[in-house]
């Protein structure tokens, strides 16, 4: 017999839960059972006189100690993350706990953003983490692997592998302090890599609309071992073309009057209609890559690092491509926020180490010209702003003179904000000056977060495609206003990418037989597609030749007429 008081209603989250609800007088009255866990310390449960409550069990309080989420968030992804594998509850939380603890050895699976738990934004300088690809034992993995420390609230140095070395991990890179509470496996997890035949692309073939890149998902890149690769396709989603380099994080391509620009770990390579001019290359991260669609003309900067000096010494390290000349590469002493191509001119936006690592309000931004020509890059101008006060994205777009430069910047607050509570700035650079001015935007509900290389200026309008809904947002160039939703990408998310050239949308959707569709930037209507690339699928989720990651579609153009 159970004694129906508050003795009875055991302990531990079973009995928080019975105290929120305000204990006997709340929802499930007296207990009337002894507290039982059927899946072996998994869940607890308890039954009461109206109904019973199931919360974590021990094992998955000792599950969520390893990451950055309650063990009720924990166990609610499990179960999600179960549904429709047949598997239990039981096997996926032991299993898990079983390689949080480290105890066990597996490979990588793919993240999916809609199950990715981020660290706490209001993190203090000082607090050390452990993150890596998503590793584990089956379809439900969870991520750890190497050291990192918080140097402010968003920012982190990592230890990403033996290959990179130490860097500064900028907080709204994708491969920033981010841990994957829980993922699912595809089902190509533990699938070796396909052998794709085509021709090595010596010039764009005439037949091309789009390219691809595909590369490693996630950190651990392996430079020497795996690969990235830019496929070109037909209008039949025919593979026509291919080109192949070491593997390098964070892949991006941009494209031109059949023309595209990309980089691998070993080489800049700048591919048109009558030929390809290529730049050896030592790099392991891209950070972003700029470009000016009429000119042809790109700028890609790297996360070099220190590469054996000191703090003071860190620097970005960029190269300048056009479809005519030699590739022309350059540095930057310290970290290149964002930069943008306006026709002949290329700018970057750039802090040092020592100030972004600083634990002062105030830090110096400076503009900076990058010579097309070669020299010394040319300093336009310098102020002071908040240290946390950042471009929401890499790329930043021109005027129609070249003039001045537009980017939308944020708080940490904001860009941790996934309601878009907070809102954002229109920033105006003056390209001769580094003058400066700026306009609240509210965000009508959505977050900071943008797409890579969807930053775009049409008339009087900014354009951009948000990174968490997969809105086309624009608000006007010359009033504070609030971004208006234009239309919405279908798909979204993991297993998606989109870029914008010109007032182009490249739209790859990597799920179940991938497929590429092109839409109007302004409008939505759709202008090709969907057509589908069955050579795609064996890629896509399969083993990287390192067994260390896996395969993913890390960026996609098309190819203007």
């Amino acid at each position: 017999m159970v004694i129906a008081d508050r003795r009875a209603a055991g302990d531990g989250r079973v009995l928080d839960a019975w105290a929120a609800s305000g204990y006997e007088r709340g929802q499930y009255g007296y207990p009337v059972a002894a507290q039982t866990s059927p899946d072996n310390g998994v869940t607890a449960e308890q039954r009461f006189q109206h109904g019973t409550i199931t919360a974590p069990g021990p094992k998955t309080v000792q599950l969520a100690d390893f990451l950055p989420a309650t063990p009720e968030h924990v166990l609610a992804d499990a179960r999600k993350a179960i549904d429709g594998l047949g598997r239990s509850l039981r096997e996926a939380i032991e299993q898990a706990l079983i390689e949080a603890s480290g105890n066990s050895d597996s490979r990588s699976t793919p993240r999916d953003e809609k199950d990715a738990v981020q660290l706490p934004p209001a993190r203090r300088a000082g607090d050390l983490f452990y993150s890596d690809a998503a590793t584990g034992v089956g379809r439900v993995q969870y991520e750890h692997g190497h050291n990192g420390i918080f140097i402010n609230v968003r920012d982190t140095i990592q230890a990403l592998d033996p290959e990179q070395g130490v860097k500064l991990v900028l907080g709204d890179s994708s491969k920033g302090p981010a841990l994957v509470a829980l993922v699912i496996a595809t089902s190509a997890c533990g699938r070796d890599s396909a052998p794709i035949t085509a021709a090595e692309m010596a010039s764009v073939p005439g037949e091309a609309i789009a390219v691809l890149t595909v590369g490693p998902s996630q950190p651990p890149i392996m430079t020497k071992i795996d690969h990235t690769s830019a496929f070109a396709i037909d209008a039949n989603g025919n593979l026509v073309g291919k080109l192949q380099g070491g593997a390098i994080d964070s892949a991006r391509i941009v494209s031109w009057n059949r023309g595209f620009t990309f980089a691998t770990a070993d080489s800049v390579m700048t591919v048109g209609p009558s030929g390809r001019t290529m730049l050896a290359n030592n790099q392991d991260a891209v950070e972003g890559i700029a470009h000016d669609v009429a000119s042809g003309r790109s700028l890609i900067w790297f996360n070099t690092g220190t590469r054996g000096g000191t703090a003071a010494q860190y620097r970005h390290d960029y190269v300048l491509t056009s479809p005519d000349a030699a590739p022309l590469p350059g540095s930057v002493p310290g970290i290149m926020l964002s930069a943008a191509h306006c026709g002949e001119r290329a700018f970057g936006v750039v802090v040092t180490f020592d100030d972004l690592t600083s634990d002062q309000s105030m830090i110096k931004h400076r503009l900076f010209e990058l010579p097309i020509n070669g020299g010394e890059p040319v300093l336009r101008g310098e102020w002071q702003w908040p240290n946390m006060f950042r471009s929401e994205s890499r790329t930043s777009t021109c005027s129609a003179d070249g003039s001045a430069l537009f980017n939308l910047y944020g708080s940490a607050d904001a860009s941790y904000d996934r309601t878009g509570g907070l809102g954002l700035e229109l920033v105006q650079l003056d390209t001769g000056t580094g003058a400066r001015t700026q306009s609240h935007v509210g965000m009508a509900g959505h977050s900071a977060r943008s797409r890579p290389n969807t930053l775009t200026r049409s008339g009087d309008r900014l354009y951009w495609i948000n990174g968490d809904d997969g809105a086309v947002l624009s608000i006007p160039l010359n009033q504070p206003s609030e971004a208006r939703k234009e239309w919405e990408l279908p798909a979204k998310g993991f297993g998606h990418q989109a870029t914008v050239t010109g007032t182009t949308v490249a739209h790859i959707d990597s799920h179940n037989t991938p497929a590429y569709t092109e839409y109007d930037l302004i409008t939505g209507k759709k202008m090709r597609g969907p057509i589908d690339l069955p050579w795609l699928k064996p890629i896509v989720d399969s083993q990287t030749e390192s067994g260390k990651t896996t395969y993913a579609v890390t960026g996609v153009t098309c190819l203007p007429a």
